[in-house]
C-alpha cells in the first residue's frame, strides 16, 4: 500500500469518533479503529507492521488536517 486516505467519523450521537483509512489505488478500508487523536494514527502503523507493511512504504496520505491526527505523520 502506497497512498492512503484516512479520515474521522462520528458513529454515535455525542461525538463518539471513529478513524477509517482506506487503501486508495484498491478503494477499500483497511483499518478502523476508535478515536480520532493522534494516538489512531500510531495504531494504523502498528497494524500496518503486524500486517508485514511498513509506514514507511506509504508514499501519499489524504487526511484531515486537524491538529490531533496531523502531529502524527
Amino acid at each position: 500500500m502506497t497512498a492512503v486516505a484516512i479520515d474521522e467519523t462520528s458513529c454515535r450521537r455525542g461525538h463518539n469518533y471513529l478513524t477509517i483509512a482506506a487503501d486508495m489505488d484498491e478503494r477499500k478500508v483497511v483499518f478502523v479503529t476508535e478515536g480520532k487523536d493522534a494516538e489512531t494514527i500510531t495504531h494504523f502503523a502498528e497494524y500496518l507492521a503486524e500486517h508485514k507493511a511498513m509506514p514507511e512504504q506509504v508514499r501519499s496520505v489524504s487526511i484531515d488536517m486537524r491538529r490531533p491526527s496531523s502531529r502524527a505523520w
